[in-house]
């Protein structure tokens, strides 16, 4: 009997391990209704099959989501047994998780239920047959007990967990009155401690680690290592566990219409009796019930409905005059793209013909003298028979063709608002600004003209043509 209450001990860490690609919630409290949803699983596990008297267990677990990330209930009912020794009973667990930051959360939970412990004295097997009248008969007593749940969560990858089980340390006294023999039994206190590592390597693949230490109090620690590996569209997972002390075990697990999820893992013993020994296998069987929980609406009033739809036309509202004045602003900037883009031809094609039209004039060789008070970039154009008494012309372009000379009077006139007038000279058309009776005159024009921009709109420099007093 001593030999088998190990093996009854770790039945709970065993199924909760080999269950832990759907739910973690029976390795830990903290885990109740982590899916945010409405889940319920069956386990069924056989140990070490061929022998008699091998542990059996089954759960059956109820997870249900109060509130998105934010509070949990777990309703589990057990049944364990070791050939002479058996564990019944139920739980009821709350989890309540709080947000650290942004992307750590902290979950606490407690699990409150009735334990009732069960020895079958009548099959013991005893060498020596006196020692059957120690206590005989079946022996059954319930108590009270307790789990503590704290799990620590950082962004999506990595989850720290600690449980404890069994806190109340309950005690079972049995006793033959009729032999005045007795036997104290106690459920001692177990810690778990896991951590698991999850890697998603694509929208479609994802892997875990989960490392996991158990210990009953006062006995030494035993790790075990799960590794699972999931496709996602399939709801396909396959997973494989060592435990240090020799057993190997690999599962799988699929999900049927995103509803049904069943599960199959076998474990090879630990070597020391794994010439007397079978597998071990486990069974389970999970069903999502409804949709994810959603935060539950507070009372309104038809004012306050009414008050929402008033709300929601004027965001509508609001939402079509924003677009109109967004269509009516490209429609401006289209508009004076293209007025910009006429605007860039049309002076192009007049900087155009102002080249070919000087370069005429220039083949005429008439005669040019520079006025000293002009500045260096200013040109004076004369004639050669141009007397002391002249008159100087402000010329910002000349053009062979008075339509071009007239085409570019109104460009000036409609972009800077320069008023110029048209001198028919040499076979050409000069566009001038003023007629000035001195150099220095000029050089004021000259200045004024710059300040307002000619530049952009003519080919070449502006330039004086200075003529006689009188002649036409």
């Amino acid at each position: 009997m001593l030999h088998l209450l190990p093996a009854l001990a770790m039945a709970h860490p065993d199924v909760s391990l080999n269950q832990s690609s759907t739910s973690c919630y029976l390795l830990n409290p903290a885990y109740a209704a982590m899916q945010e949803l409405t889940y319920a699983s069956l386990q069924v596990r056989a140990q070490w099959s061929g022998m008699p008297g091998a542990p059996q267990q089954q759960y059956l677990s109820l997870e249900h989501s109060l509130q998105p990330q934010k509070a949990g209930l777990g309703v589990m009912l057990f049944n364990e047994q070791s050939n002479v020794i058996a564990n019944t009973g139920g739980y009821l667990s709350y989890r309540h998780s709080f947000r650290l930051s942004r992307r750590q959360r902290l979950s606490p939970a407690v699990s409150l239920g009735l334990l009732q412990n069960k020895i079958d004295f009548d099959r013991i097997v005893a060498d020596n047959p006196f020692e059957l009248s120690i206590v005989s008969g079946q022996e059954r007593q319930t108590r009270l007990n307790a789990n503590l749940g704290l799990l620590y969560a950082f962004s999506n990858f990595l989850e720290v967990g600690i449980a404890a089980y069994r806190l109340f340390n309950s005690a079972y006294d049995y006793r033959d009155y009729t032999s005045g023999y007795q036997n104290a039994y106690a459920l001692i206190r177990s810690f778990g401690f896991s951590i698991r590592y999850i890697k998603t390597f694509s929208e479609i693949v994802e892997a875990w680690a989960l490392l996991y230490l158990y210990s009953d109090q006062g006995l030494p620690v035993s790790p075990s290592l799960r590794l699972n590996c999931a496709y996602l569209p399939y709801g396909v997972s396959v997973s494989g566990g060592y435990t240090w002390e020799g057993a190997f075990s690999c599962s799988a697990a699929i999900w049927l219409y995103d509803k049904l999820s069943l599960g199959y893992t076998a474990e090879i013993p630990p070597a020391t009796i794994k010439s007397y020994v079978g597998l071990t296998q486990q069974v389970s069987v999970g069903v999502r019930i409804g949709q994810p929980a959603q935060v539950k609406p507070g009372r309104v009033s038809p004012g306050d409905i009414e008050a929402l739809r008033r709300l929601n036309q004027e965001s509508f509202e609001q939402v079509e005059r924003i677009e109109q004045a967004q269509e009516e602003d490209r429609q401006r900037a289209r508009r004076q793209q293209s007025k910009i883009d006429s605007l860039e031809r049309e002076v192009a094609y007049l900087r155009q013909m102002s080249a070919a039209a000087q370069a005429e004039l220039k083949s005429m060789h008439e005669a040019y003298l520079a006025a000293d008070t002009l500045p260096p970039d200013a040109t004076l154009y004369s004639t050669p028979d141009s007397t002391p008494t002249s008159a100087y012309y402000v010329v910002v372009g000349y053009y062979l063709l008075r339509g071009y000379a007239e085409r570019y009077q109104h460009l000036l006139q409609s972009e800077i608002q320069l008023p110029t007038e048209i001198l028919a000279l040499n076979n050409g058309y000069y566009v001038y600004t003023k007629v000035a009776h001195s150099p220095k005159e000029v050089q004021q024009e000259y200045r004024r003209l710059r300040e307002l921009g000619v530049g952009r709109y003519a080919y070449g420099n502006v330039w004086a043509l200075q003529q006689p007093t009188g002649k036409p």
